[in-house]
C-alpha cells in the first residue's frame, strides 16, 4: 500500500475477488488446471479422496479470501488516513452497518438468481452486477452531495495511479 496507495490495492483486491468468483462459476473447466496446486491435496495422505473440483474450489477460496482481506485492509487504511480521528468511530460503525446490509441484500438477490438461473451462471454474473451496484451507489452519492460526477477515466486514473500521500498529523 505504501507504493501504490490504498485505492489501487482496493481495486486490485476487488479484481482478485471477482476473478475468484468467476472461476468458481467455471469450476468444471478450471479444476484440471488448479487442482494440482490446491493445499487440500495434502488430505490425500490421510486417506481423504477429494474430487478435482473440490480441490480447485479450496484453492479458489484462498484466492477470494485474499481479495476480500485486501479490500478490507485498503478501506481501513483509507479511512485511517483521510477521516479525522474524532469521526473514525462513526465512519467504521457506518461501514459495518452498510457492509452487513449490502451483504444481506446481495445474499438474498444472488440466492434468488441462483435458484432461477443456477449457481454457476450467478458466480459469473455476480462480479459485474456488483460493480454496477457500486457505480450506482457512487452516482447516488454525488447526487446527494450536489457534486458533479467525475468522468470514468478520471476516476480510474485516480484509483490506479494515485499521487503519493504523506500522512498528516491530527
Amino acid at each position: 500500500m505504501n507504493r501504490r496507495g490504498e485505492r489501487a490495492v482496493g481495486v486490485m483486491a476487488l479484481a482478485l475477488l471477482s476473478l475468484g468468483f468467476v472461476l468458481f462459476g467455471l469450476i468444471d473447466l478450471v479444476a484440471p488446471v488448479l487442482a494440482p496446486f490446491s493445499p487440500l491435496r495434502v488430505l490425500s495422505r490421510f486417506g481423504f479422496a477429494l474430487t478435482p473440483e473440490i480441490e480447485a474450489a479450496g484453492l479458489l477460496a484462498i484466492i477470494t479470501a485474499f481479495g476480500s482481506t485486501g479490500a478490507g485492509a485498503a478501506v481501513q487504511t483509507y479511512v485511517n488516513r483521510y477521516v479525522l480521528l474524532a469521526q473514525q468511530a462513526t465512519t467504521f460503525g457506518m461501514q459495518e452497518v452498510l457492509d452487513n446490509t449490502l451483504t444481506l441484500l446481495a445474499m438474498l438477490t444472488l440466492g434468488a438468481l441462483a435458484t432461477a438461473l443456477g449457481p454457476r451462471l450467478v458466480f459469473m454474473l455476480a462480479p459485474p452486477l456488483i460493480v454496477l451496484v457500486v457505480v450506482g451507489l457512487i452516482r447516488i452519492g454525488f447526487r446527494l452531495t450536489a457534486q458533479d460526477p467525475a468522468h470514468v477515466q478520471k476516476i480510474l486514473r485516480a484509483l490506479l495511479h494515485p499521487a503519493p500521500v504523506e500522512p498528516t498529523e491530527r
